[in-house]
């Protein structure tokens, strides 16, 4: 796809999910069939549609529109979720829980073993079989082993003798988005020269919101949150913290509880310079963290206090 292309198609995206956010579902499934017709080998394009269909009670039609989606990529997560509910709410159970199957695989091998878990559990839930209780015990052992602090040999010494947090693992960017079965829809149009050294580019905004949205849109709240999140981090880096703030309102509708979102907002704001909003809010995560009892958003909640110099939560509280 040429640049200009490319841009067209950014904006029939853009149009399409302004219009969605809008309630102008005309508007919108007219910009997603443009966008879709500038890029037909695009999945993105074809589950934004499905979504406004959706809204519109236009079922089959969405239907359609997300067997289209897998048709050019079999794995993509917003597809695949959303045509298992379009099943699920059909009463055809066994067509619902063979998508969450798939789906459930291909967050496995994302590295998401919870979501996997999820959707394991939901599949086995919709139609109960072996081979599906097998996958969710074995999901669930390695969600469990994933949890567990890795056991250390008394005759290797620590990699950080410094006692410093490891960095995450090393893992490539190219590697890890490769293993995305929806990468393509991410990627920039020009690929690098081949034998290029050069560090990849960071995502393009406007396509990482724009797949946000339309992960949004199509009841994808899981997916939907992992690029919000990205892009507020993204803009963060960049200190464009209203930009970043705006981000994250944009998820907080639908996700209000989220401790990961609570906690990006803390770090705009800190980053920010607005260390009196920051330890606040820090406070007020960990008091509610306690009410419901979960200790590990408690340690995350501790854990990024002490990153960002906020002092323990119990310390803000006396303040």
């Amino acid at each position: 796809m040429s640049q200009a292309l490319y841009e067209q198609y950014k904006e029939a995206l853009r149009r399409g999910h302004v219009a969605a956010r809008h309630g102008r579902l005309d508007a919108a499934e007219a910009a997603y069939r443009t966008a879709a017709t500038i890029a037909p080998d695009r999945a993105l394009p074809f589950v934004s549609l499905a979504g406004v269909l959706r809204r519109q009670d236009r079922l089959d039609e969405a239907l359609t529109a997300f067997d289209a989606a897998l048709a050019r990529i079999p794995g993509d997560e917003g597809a695949l979720r959303g045509r298992a509910e379009l099943h699920a709410e059909a009463g055809r159970r066994s067509a619902a829980a063979s998508d969450l199957d798939a789906l459930s695989l291909v967050l496995e091998r994302a590295g998401r073993l919870a979501d996997a878990l999820d959707a394991a559990a939901r599949a086995l839930d919709l139609a109960e079989s072996r081979s599906r209780r097998r996958d969710v015990d074995r999901l669930r052992a390695l969600v469990d082993a994933a949890a567990r602090p890795p056991a250390m040999d008394a005759g290797t010494p620590p990699e950080h003798p410094d006692g410093a947090p490891a960095d995450e693992p090393a893992v490539s960017p190219s590697s890890s988005e490769e293993s995305r079965p929806d990468a393509t829809i991410e990627a920039p149009p020009e690929p690098r020269s081949p034998g290029s050294d050069a560090a990849p580019a960071p995502p393009d905004p406007a396509v990482l919101r724009a797949v946000a949205d339309a992960l949004l849109d199509s009841g994808d709240l899981a997916g939907a949150t992992q690029r919000y999140l990205a892009l507020a981090a993204l803009y963060r880096s960049e200190g464009r913290y209203d930009a970043a703030m705006d981000t994250c309102l944009a998820l907080l509708a639908a996700s209000p509880a989220n401790h990961r979102l609570q906690l990006e907002i803390a770090a705009i704001q800190a980053d920010g310079g607005w260390l009196d909003f920051a330890t606040e809010k820090v406070r007020l995560l960990a008091r509610l963290a306690d009410l419901d009892g979960d200790g590990d958003v408690r340690a995350a909640i501790d854990a990024f206090a002490a990153e960002r110099g906020l002092g323990p939560p119990e310390a803000a509280a006396a303040r």
